[in-house]
């Protein structure tokens, strides 16, 4: 059985939700960049959600390169990140998993929602976060 400490997972958690809000800003708009990038690792990998590619290459790999590539891709549209509240995600010893739902506008003036399974890991003893992975359902 996996011992989890209450402490690691309050801290899991808050990054977690800190980053969520930073990314989601208030209904795609005004997000926090600059809280986002102190939330990520200084080595972060962000694998795409469309094509599972890491950003990193001719980009760098770290904060700078992640934070580009969001703006580059979901500045001007109004994708959000919003955990579905019928699947609580799951944290591990270092990670949280889980399903949530990607509000996109693929179509001009057609919102959707897409479930999506995500996983972060966290280092620095779970304060910042150091992978961000995700997947259409």
């Amino acid at each position: 059985m996996l011992n989890l400490n209450p402490v690691h997972i309050q801290s899991m958690a808050k990054t977690f939700k800190d980053a969520i809000e930073a990314f989601n800003g208030n209904d795609g708009k005004n997000r926090d960049w600059n809280r986002l990038e102190q939330l990520l690792d200084p080595d972060v990998v962000l694998i795409t959600i469309k094509d599972n590619v890491s950003v990193r290459g001719n980009k760098g790999r770290g904060r700078k390169a992640v934070i580009d590539f969001l703006k580059e891709h979901v500045a001007t549209d109004i994708e959000q990140f919003i955990l579905d509240p019928r699947f609580p995600p799951l944290f591990g010893t270092n990670s949280v998993k889980g399903i949530a739902l990607w509000k996109d506008m693929d179509e001009p003036g057609v919102v959707t929602m897409k479930p999506i399974h995500f996983f972060f890991r966290f280092s620095n003893n779970n304060t910042l976060i150091d992978r961000m992975w995700a997947s259409p359902d």
